[in-house]
């Protein structure tokens, strides 16, 4: 699983709602939509979760280069539900401001595990 946001706080808030939701899976981190791309082109992962802000591009662009390159991977959009996006090429969005368990729980049904 890869989580994308340019800030320390994102990262981190984003990574603690999927080990919520997947606590043996392996969560990797990047930092830039180009650090997330490449990263995507070395290794497959199930999940993908970017925040709607990396940078010179956002995270809905990152995820449209996911779905062409990687269509297999789920994509989750990440953003507040006051400054959110339409989710685009994202298979779900998921509000920042929303408690860590019901995001966790909605990753979850995403992927078709239960906790």
């Amino acid at each position: 699983m890869l989580v994308v946001a340019d800030g320390m706080a994102s990262r981190r808030a984003l990574r603690e709602r999927v080990k919520a939701a997947f606590p043996e899976g392996r969560v990797d981190e990047a930092c830039t939509a180009d650090e997330a791309l490449s990263m995507l082109r070395r290794r497959d992962y199930s999940l993908l979760v970017a925040d709607h802000a990396v940078g010179l591009l956002s995270g809905a662009d990152v995820l449209e280069v996911a779905a062409r390159e990687h269509p297999w991977t789920m994509r989750v959009l990440a953003a507040a539900r006051e400054a959110a996006p339409p989710p685009g090429r994202a298979h779900a969005l998921l509000p920042l401001d929303a408690p860590t368990e019901a995001t966790a729980n909605a990753l979850r049904t995403l992927l078709g595990t239960r906790a």
